[in-house]
């Protein structure tokens, strides 16, 4: 994690059960959006693109990875699946 000290964390939630996965093929089509999973082959290069516009990096404060000066680095993590 990224700058540890100054982040607002709540409790630690005892006896938890993550959620099923949900199979790779799962698409889920709105009415305004369609979800579909992500690919690093299909979403790594504008993801990494979308990214390098956060210049101090906090959307990496509650990850244990990143950021990611290059997107030879960023697939390297598999930070996408």
């Amino acid at each position: 994690m990224n700058k540890e000290a100054d982040l607002k964390l709540g409790e630690p939630v005892e006896n938890r059960t993550p959620p099923p996965v949900p199979g790779n093929d799962l698409v889920l089509d709105g009415s305004y959006v369609t979800l579909l999973p992500l690919s690093a082959a299909d979403h790594g290069a504008g993801l990494h693109a979308a990214n390098l516009h956060d210049r101090d990096g906090a959307i990496w404060d509650y990850l244990p990875y990143g950021p990611f000066a290059t997107l030879d680095d960023y697939d390297s993590v598999g930070a996408i699946g």
